[in-house]
C-alpha cells in the first residue's frame, strides 16, 4: 500500500492519482468507499483505523493544497439576472450571486445521490454561506423552488437542501416516512418454505423451531392439531 500527496495505491482494489478521486466516505460496515471522478465507486473493506485516518488526512491535505493554488467554487455559482455579487469577504472565496435564477442553476447542477448517503459532513462555513444566500433570495422565489432533502441521506445535495430549508424556516423538519399498519404489526413468526409443503416456523419470542406439513395429513411437530404454527403458515 502507498498513500502520499500524489497517489493512493491499495492493492488489489485501487491504484490511481488523487486527481482522479472525487470523494471518500465510510459505509456502515466501516468499508472505505472511494468515488472517482468518472462516477465509479471503489469499495475497500477491512482497513484498520490508522490506515483509514491516513487516507482521509492525506486527501484533505491534497484538497487544501489545490485550494491554495487554484481555489475552486465550492458549489456551482448562482447565475443571477441582476448579477449582483454577495458582498463582504464571501465574494473572494465563495463567488455566489444573488438572484431567483440561482436556485434553478444549483438544482440543475446538484442531484440526490443515494450512493453517497453516508458521505462526511460538508464544512459548516460552506453550509452557512449557502444558507445565507438562500435566506436573502427566499422572498423572491416560491418555496417549492428550493431542493428537498431525502430522509436520512447525507449526500451533497441533501446536506445543502437541509441547510437551505433550515435557514428559511428554523422549525423545518423532514417528513417522516409513513408507517403502514402492516409495518406496525408485531412479527411473531419467521417462516421458511423447504418445499414439498414443508415449512420451518420459528417462534421469535422463544426461538423455538417447529416444522409444519400442509399436505395429507396436516400436521406440526408440536403435536397439536390446528395449532398456532399451522395457522401462521396458512396466513403467511
Amino acid at each position: 500500500m502507498k498513500v502520499d500527496f500524489n497517489i493512493i495505491s491499495v492493492p488489489p482494489y485501487i491504484s490511481t492519482s488523487w486527481k482522479n478521486v472525487d470523494s471518500l466516505f465510510l459505509e456502515n460496515d466501516n468499508s472505505l468507499v472511494i468515488t472517482l471522478k468518472n462516477g465509479t465507486n471503489v469499495k475497500i473493506p477491512a482497513l484498520d483505523k490508522a490506515t483509514i485516518e491516513l487516507i482521509f488526512n492525506t486527501h484533505a491535505k491534497v484538497l487544501a493544497k489545490q485550494d491554495s493554488t487554484n481555489p475552486p467554487a465550492a458549489i456551482p455559482p448562482f447565475i443571477a439576472n441582476d448579477t449582483q455579487p454577495l458582498g463582504g469577504n464571501f465574494s473572494n472565496s465563495f463567488p455566489l450571486k444573488i438572484g431567483p435564477d440561482g436556485i434553478e442553476a444549483m438544482g440543475a447542477a446538484l442531484s440526490h445521490n443515494p450512493d453517497q448517503a453516508n458521505a462526511p459532513d460538508l464544512p459548516i462555513d460552506m453550509l452557512k454561506k449557502i444558507a445565507m444566500v438562500a435566506k436573502i433570495i427566499a422572498s423572491e422565489v416560491p418555496e417549492n423552488s428550493f431542493p428537498k432533502p431525502e430522509n436520512g441521506c447525507n449526500c451533497t445535495h441533501c446536506q445543502i437542501a437541509r441547510a437551505i430549508h433550515k435557514s428559511i424556516d428554523p422549525s423545518f423538519e423532514e417528513q417522516e416516512e409513513e408507517i403502514s399498519e402492516e409495518d406496525l404489526k408485531f412479527k411473531e413468526w419467521d417462516i421458511t418454505s423447504l418445499g414439498n409443503n414443508i415449512y420451518v416456523v420459528i417462534d421469535l419470542s422463544t426461538q423455538e423451531e417447529f416444522r409444519v406439513f400442509l399436505g395429507e395429513p396436516l400436521g406440526c411437530t408440536c403435536g397439536e392439531k390446528n395449532c398456532v404454527h399451522i395457522k401462521a403458515v396458512l396466513k403467511s
